[in-house]
């Protein structure tokens, strides 16, 4: 089926990611930010040129142009024109995400991604899961110009085919390509002064792993950086990193040549301070926890990470949301109940119980 709708779009003449990217790589930041952001708009959306022109005034050739690097009209007045559209018509978001929360791991790794793109190096992220390594990355990557910086998760299992797959997602390459023809067409899509971030490092490392093959899609984006001069991110769990170091793990080797390109390690704290939990609290609208709020929100990021207490805030919202009152902590404690009901016994997390109106 997915080969199927790939033909189809390429009997339609879907222009690639990758060619954007390159026809874009030497305008002004805005222009090239404006005209990227509209050219994933057309692919999300499934449009053809001729609708993705009547948004902004255009035929179908003038987008054609504009894509593919070739437009001779007032690139300054078709910008706008399409910046005014964009900011019309957002990307559709999750409504039950919270807004990004600035703290201090977030701080670290945003200092280490411009250092890493800066400076093109290899930066390596390490922690447990569950700590709030992934959310900080995808900031990152929204907050630069659109299109600079690429963020991929390694999918459960790794391999290399996985991991081309979800590259050939990310930059919109729709074409059905051999492997080979693929990794030529991603590897042209990336320049010096973007990122590459590579998230969920730790999924090539089966348990059993011993052959070099498993990791070859870590290999594949230190090719990318290698050949193409842009910064690279490696986000896994300590077990990769247990990998890296250990003399004794049969992929040492092979990692090593990575790690000697790194520009440094940073190790993740497993918890948030009480200051940074303070932060996220407030985005919620709360004060900070204390009494039977703050046992709970030990409990929870003790024993199930920060990940998971943000789900929990995020319940106790919409609690809150279906009542049509502000969000208070008894709406968190409520989630908290809810959750230990459908699990059929208390969570360690949960110690007493509250009396409800």
């Amino acid at each position: 089926m997915n080969t199927l709708i790939e033909r189809n779009k390429t009997v339609r003449n879907v222009i690639p990611g990758d060619v954007v990217s390159q026809a874009t790589s030497g305008l002004p930041e805005r222009e090239r930010s404006v005209i990227r952001r509209f050219h994933s708009h057309y692919i999300d959306r499934d449009l053809s040129l001729e609708d993705a022109g009547k948004y902004v005034g255009l035929d179908s050739k003038a987008v054609s142009s504009l894509f593919r690097g070739a437009y001779d009209g007032d690139l300054h007045e078709t910008v706008t024109a399409i910046e005014s559209f964009l900011s019309r018509h957002p990307a559709s978001g999750n409504s039950l995400r919270m807004k990004f929360v600035e703290w201090s791991l977030s701080a670290k790794i945003w200092k280490l991604c411009e250092a890493a793109r800066d400076y093109r190096r290899i930066g390596y992220i390490f922690g447990e899961q569950q700590i709030g390594k992934t959310e900080p990355l995808k900031a990152f990557r929204d907050k630069e110009p659109y299109g600079q910086v690429v963020y991929v998760a390694l999918p459960t299992g790794g391999g290399l085919q996985n991991f081309l797959y979800q590259l050939k997602k990310v930059l919109h390459i729709g074409e059905t390509l051999s492997a080979p023809a693929l990794r030529v067409r991603i590897k042209s899509y990336f320049r010096p002064g973007m990122l590459f971030i590579v998230d969920e490092a730790h999924q090539c490392l089966r348990a059993n792993s011993k052959s070099a093959r498993s990791i070859d899609c870590i290999e594949f984006a230190r090719e990318i950086f290698n050949e193409t001069g842009c910064g690279l991110i490696i986000c896994a769990t300590n077990v990769f990193r247990d990998a890296m170091e250990n003399e004794d793990h049969p992929l040492h080797g092979v990692l090593l040549q990575s790690k000697r390109r790194r520009l440094c390690f940073m190790q993740c704290e497993s918890q948030p301070t009480q200051a940074d939990l303070n932060k996220f609290s407030a985005a919620f609208g709360l004060p900070p926890s204390e009494g039977r709020s703050r046992a709970l929100e030990s409990g929870f990021i003790k024993d199930e990470g920060l990940g998971f207490w943000i789900t929990v805030l995020l319940m106790g919202q919409q609690i809150a949301l279906k009542r049509k009152i502000p969000m208070a902590w008894q709406h968190v404690i409520l989630a908290n109940l809810g959750l230990n009901f459908l699990e059929g016994e208390k969570r360690a997390a949960a110690k007493p119980s509250i009396t409800t109106n």
